[in-house]
């Protein structure tokens, strides 16, 4: 494998375990949010840490696994590198809409609740930087699909 490709796949690592570090500040930091404000966990808390979960830790988990079998397999195939570099860019364009969506949604809750705007304040920087965490995932998936 050439430096260039595990480079590309390092990329991904680090993009990948980033995202799940700001994901894990995200959901202290709600769960610091909900218990300050004395809110009981609703649905919203719930379908919030769901899809945290899922598109913030659990595909950048599968993420940095492809990239780590990517790495150790690719002198067997070539071709591996083009159907992981397929998967990583799925996976990170998820994130990338999550993140977005997330922060989109995070603005109308800094309007309706100025009591906690510290709290909404720090989920817009962490939805922010997990975007630009995606965003650094997803080109090491184009460009390993275009080196594959």
């Amino acid at each position: 494998m050439s430096f260039e490709n595990k480079l590309l796949f390092k990329l991904c690592i680090i993009g990948a375990s980033i995202v799940v570090g700001l994901m894990i500040a995200f959901i202290i930091n709600q769960t610091l949010l909900y218990d300050t404000a004395g809110w009981s966990y609703d649905s919203q808390f719930v379908l919030t840490r769901v899809l945290v979960i899922a598109f913030g830790i659990i595909f950048p988990a599968v993420i940095i696994v492809l990239s780590i079998i990517g790495i150790n397999i690719y002198e067997n195939s070539e071709h591996i590198t083009l159907i992981f570099g397929i998967l990583i860019t799925i996976l990170s364009g998820f994130i990338i809409l999550e993140a977005s969506l997330g922060t989109i949604f995070g603005i109308s809750d800094l309007i309706s609740y100025p009591t906690y705007l510290t709290f909404y304040i720090v989920q817009e920087v962490l939805g922010l930087a997990t975007l630009g965490m995606g965003v650094l995932t997803l080109v090491g998936g184009i460009k390993n699909i275009t080196y594959g």
